[in-house]
């Protein structure tokens, strides 16, 4: 079955932060919804890779997952097991929801075009994606240019009608969790560090600004920026501030430099 539907102030704010939490003050933060990271198992993995490959093959974008939309597959997926029989499946669900409500209702934005595709039967995720690509309004939604997240969950009851019922939910918004990129590696650093206040130290090898940030963490300070003298200006590097904030700040700090670390 497959149904479709479609629906220069910021661095004054900067330093002030940094004065704050030099000064002690505390900052409060709204709380955020933080999404649990996915993890998908072999046969399910198969499956994302194999429709990959379907697309990209065609010079379509590779489809990242969406811990919303996985919720909302894997959801659909246990439903399937009681909700299904051997000559039906139905994208309405036995709560009575189409995949818009159903999708929505797991917190994904209603602005926006999705898609999904169930299937019962099949054991692997190589097997179901071929029979996804062998059924022409599938293979529509697999090859479709708008998806540019999914969520594809697999639950196998050995004993009920199929054994492997499987949900892939398709959406245009992209809520994928972000990258992590590597940390960078840290920077010797020389001279007594401590853990609050305000030092004159020096780094004992080259790297850069996040590298002497990574440095002073290992040494107990967590920093809140470091300064160095460059052109004849101080200049600051402010952690965790936008790149424009940050972008006078070298790219590379040599080995021997002296420099003011600020240590929350």
């Amino acid at each position: 079955m497959v149904r479709r539907t479609v629906r220069g102030v910021a661095y004054v704010l900067w330093v002030s932060l940094a004065v704050c939490a030099l000064a002690g003050g505390a900052l409060a933060s709204a709380s955020t919804h933080a999404s649990a990271a996915v993890t998908l198992d072999r046969e399910e993995q198969a499956a994302l890779d194999q429709l990959n490959v379907e697309r990209t093959s065609r010079g379509l974008n590779a489809l990242k997952v969406s811990p919303t939309l996985q919720a909302a597959s894997e959801w659909m997926a246990n439903d399937m097991v009681g909700n299904s029989t051997p000559t039906s499946l139905s994208h309405t669900d036995s709560l009575g929801r189409d995949i818009r409500s159903r999708f929505t209702s797991f917190g994904y934005t209603p602005n926006s075009s999705i898609r999904e595709n169930i299937a019962a039967g099949q054991a692997t995720g190589r097997e179901v994606v071929q029979g996804w690509m062998d059924s022409p309004p599938h293979r529509v939604n697999n090859l479709a240019t708008d998806p540019t997240v999914v969520g594809i969950a697999l639950v196998v009851r050995p004993g009920t009608a199929f054994t492997y019922y499987w949900a892939l939910a398709f959406g245009s918004v992209d809520d994928s969790e972000p990258v992590t990129p590597p940390a960078a590696a840290a920077v010797a650093i020389t001279g007594s560090v401590p853990t609050s206040g305000v030092a004159l130290l020096q780094t004992g090898g080259s790297g850069t600004a996040d590298g002497v940030i990574a440095g002073l963490s290992q040494r107990g300070c967590s920093a809140a920026s470091i300064w160095l003298v460059t052109g004849g200006s101080l200049v600051g590097y402010l952690a965790g501030a936008p790149s424009f904030v940050n972008a006078g700040f070298p790219a590379s700090v040599a080995a021997s430099t002296p420099f003011i670390a600020v240590c929350r």
